[in-house]
């Protein structure tokens, strides 16, 4: 698992009622050779905002509701167990 450019890809599966923690399940890597400190990574998340848009192809009563149940999807950051100071959102809007 050693890596010279310094960047490394990761697996990690985890069953339907498994609990996520992300951080220490990556602990768990460091005899394979990638040893971190979780309170001092950026960890860097995805966020996707839907803008409904008619004329498309669903009813723009569902665009809108599929827009409203995306937003209220939980906090992934938390999901995850990462450290709230050190995560980094990028979002892109995305027309439905």
């Amino acid at each position: 698992m050693r890596s010279s450019t310094g960047c490394y890809q990761v697996t990690i599966v985890y069953g339907f009622k498994d609990e996520v923690d992300l951080p220490q399940t990556l602990v768990t890597c460091k005899p394979a050779g990638l040893a971190f400190e979780p309170s001092e990574t950026s960890w860097f998340l995805s966020r996707a905002a839907l803008v409904p848009k008619p004329g498309r192809g669903m009813a723009l009563w569902r665009e809108r509701l599929f827009a409203v149940m995306l937003h209220n999807v939980g906090n992934v950051a938390a999901f995850f167990k990462l450290p709230a100071n050190r995560v980094i959102e990028v979002g892109a809007r995305v027309e439905i």
